[in-house]
């Protein structure tokens, strides 16, 4: 019996040490790590990952002028959700270009009530750090295209995507 309670303490240490998608096994962002959350907010992580996470990297719309430039870049949104005060509120911590803000600050401003209380449980309150990596997927088409600068890119050619850092 000892034997058992010692192998679940053990391991029960190891699972609450492992890093998730986003953070460091010490709750500090992967890619920087001068950002880092609270107990309350890394212990809802992994809900934090599976609900809002898809959401925000499925709806954000790569800007329009960046694809055409082949602009990439990472923008941090810091999100605050309060469900003891019913509030919602999210800024712009770090980002690579501006052009890059203007789509993040659209999808947050809309995104206020959704799906808050999946998030965040009721009479909880969690800040959380969300990077936001704009990429240009690679292709042979991108490649053609620096050989021969008379040829156009259509839209469907480079299919840009957020994605989540790791």
């Amino acid at each position: 019996m000892k034997y058992l309670i010692v192998t679940l303490m053990l391991f029960s240490n190891i699972a609450i040490a492992q890093h998730s998608a986003l953070y460091h096994k010490n709750r500090q962002l992967i890619i920087d790590p001068s950002y880092s959350i609270d107990e309350n907010t890394y212990s809802n992580i992994s809900v934090i990952e599976k609900v809002l996470l898809p959401t925000i990297y499925n709806n954000i719309k790569y800007p329009e002028i960046a694809r055409e430039n082949g602009d990439e870049g990472i923008v941090i949104v810091q999100l605050s959700i309060d469900n003891k005060a019913m509030s919602y509120d999210y800024k712009i911590i770090k980002s690579a270009a501006k052009i890059f803000n203007q789509p993040v600050m659209d999808f947050f401003g809309r995104m206020s009530k959704y799906k808050r209380d999946e998030i965040c449980p009721a009479g909880q309150s969690i800040i959380v750090y969300v990077p936001i990596k704009f990429y240009m997927s690679p292709n042979s088409f991108k490649k053609s295209l620096k050989k021969n600068h008379s040829v156009t890119v259509e839209a469907n050619d480079l299919t840009p995507e957020a994605a989540i850092v790791q």
